[in-house]
């Protein structure tokens, strides 16, 4: 095939859209801000205790809880809208393997 060939660039346009059909599923994109971040490795580290957001914002910002003490409460809900964690009885937490494996298995996906 040379560059002078019509249907190299068809090729190459229809390999790349076969690429991108079979991995656009896989490949999730989540971008965080800093205080994302902050509270997703609070959480982590403390996987399957529930925090409230309060106990959240005190300990991530305490300087900014001390102004707001609501502060945290926002970015848990979206934390919890993108499924990084999860919102049980009010609290949230960051779920064990455990508990994914048991929430897999009551929705039938196991």
């Amino acid at each position: 095939m040379t560059v002078g060939d019509s249907d190299w660039l068809g090729d190459l346009v229809f390999g790349c859209s076969r690429f991108h059909t079979a991995f656009a599923g896989l490949v999730r994109l989540t971008v965080l801000t800093i205080m994302e971040w902050e509270i997703l490795q609070l959480m982590k580290q403390a996987e399957g205790v529930r925090f409230s957001y309060k106990d959240i914002g005190k300990i991530v910002d305490r300087k900014e809880f001390r102004e707001n003490a609501h502060w945290a409460r926002p970015i848990l809900e979206k934390m919890v809208f993108e499924r990084l964690i999860w919102k049980v009885q009010g609290f949230y937490l960051y779920p064990t393997e455990e508990q994914k494996a048991k929430e897999r298995q009551k929705q039938g996906k196991e």
